[in-house]
């Protein structure tokens, strides 16, 4: 008689999805120790840190087709040298006062920067382009410094980051113990590492931490996309795209495949049982007209 396991059957549907989020993971796995050959030297008044990011070099889809860059500069020439898009978050530490306690305390600047409304220029060299963006009448300005060395011309990074913000703003600064230009700097950082005539491009974000003496801030990008190099018209040439992106790819095609495994394993459960049922039936029928012929 036909006998169904059903336990066996679990066991076998269960493996399948384990195994295929195994496939999925594994399938999207790359080497990403590249080495760290674009640091610069860290300034003596500036706490000494080394921020390195590494991107996947997988193409990002339609990146160069559709995105218009929000900020274009030109060199001496009137070419193009430097195209950027991006969305900024700020969170700044400071030092503010409580006048009725006369007590200090520190306190979070949390300051949304969309490029609509900005301010920017820049200059551009045969290996080295610098970007400045600033907000409300330079209450905020954030400058970025892109270098391809010549030793190293496969690829371009970020190698300086700075913030520039005016704590006399009470709007951006409540009670600010200290009132005038603030400056943070870290120059000693390998940032959107990417190959050379490609763009950055990450829509999930990145935070970068920089901080120089006492001062602090976090420096928040999204839907980033980049080029300092090997820029042809106005457009982004194709994506490198940003770990963050590549993962949140990884994960939103194991979501898709594990419902299809878990149908499918139900699936088989219900044809073994419509069979097992059928093959029952018809052995039972047939002991049936054995016992009626005795």
């Amino acid at each position: 008689m036909f006998k169904l396991d059903k336990m066996k059957i679990s066991k076998t549907c269960f493996a399948a999805v384990i195994y295929s989020i195994v496939c999925m993971t594994g399938s999207f796995t790359q080497d990403l120790d590249e080495p760290n050959t674009l640091g610069n030297s860290t300034s003596s008044n500036q706490t000494a840190s080394t921020t390195t990011d590494r991107p996947v070099t997988t193409t990002a889809p339609d990146t160069s087709s559709h995105v218009k860059p929000d900020i274009v500069i030109t060199d001496q020439n009137h070419r193009t040298c430097l195209l950027a898009t991006f969305n900024l978050d700020l969170s700044i530490d400071y030092s503010a006062t409580d006048t009725e306690n006369n007590e200090t305390y520190v306190d979070i600047a949390d300051v949304e920067l969309p490029l609509a409304g900005s301010k920017a220029s820049g200059n551009c060299s045969s290996n080295q382009s610098t970007l400045a963006v600033s907000w409300g009448e330079s209450a905020v300005k954030i400058v970025m410094v892109f270098t391809m060395k010549k030793n190293v011309t496969d690829f371009w990074a970020v190698t300086s980051l700075s913030l520039q913000y005016d704590t006399s703003n009470t709007t951006l600064f409540p009670n600010a113990k200290s009132q005038g230009i603030q400056n943070i700097e870290d120059s000693n950082m390998t940032l959107f590492l990417t190959p050379l005539n490609q763009s950055y491009t990450c829509a999930v974000g990145k935070d970068v931490e920089i901080s120089q003496d006492d001062r602090v801030a976090t420096v928040s990008f999204s839907d980033l996309q980049l080029q300092a190099f090997g820029i042809k018209g106005t457009k982004f040439a194709e994506g490198a795209i940003c770990s963050a992106d590549f993962e949140a790819s990884k994960m939103e095609k194991v979501e898709v495949i594990i419902p299809l495994v878990v149908a499918g394993c139900l699936t088989i459960i219900v044809l073994v049982v419509i069979v097992g049922y059928i093959v029952s039936r018809q052995t039972n029928l047939s002991m049936s007209g054995y016992r009626s012929m005795d």
